[in-house]
């Protein structure tokens, strides 16, 4: 049997985050400027409203590493996201 294409993808992006929400790839944060303290400091202090957000999107929840608070992982940190992936007979 041939491997499935989203199947095998599936498998691999399974493996880009860790259980704390953290990018796997080696060196993916290498080079990356520390970001100071008092920055991190004062977007721990901005208050959030996570239900609204999740009501007002429609999401189930919101994933972020565990380590920074998520002004600072979505504003100063870099990431990787998969935004859409298509396979087998679409109608096209």
């Amino acid at each position: 049997m041939v491997p499935n294409p989203v199947h095998e993808s599936s498998v691999l992006l399974s493996k880009l985050f860790d259980l704390n929400n953290r990018i796997t790839i080696p060196y993916f944060y290498y080079n990356v400027e520390e970001i100071h303290t008092d920055v991190i400091v004062k977007n721990r202090r901005m208050k959030i409203d996570f239900e609204k957000i999740k009501t007002d999107f429609g999401f189930k929840t919101i994933l972020q590493d565990k380590e920074y608070d998520y002004l600072t992982q979505t504003g100063l940190m870099p990431t990787i996201q998969v935004t859409g992936i298509h396979s087998g007979h679409t109608g096209e």
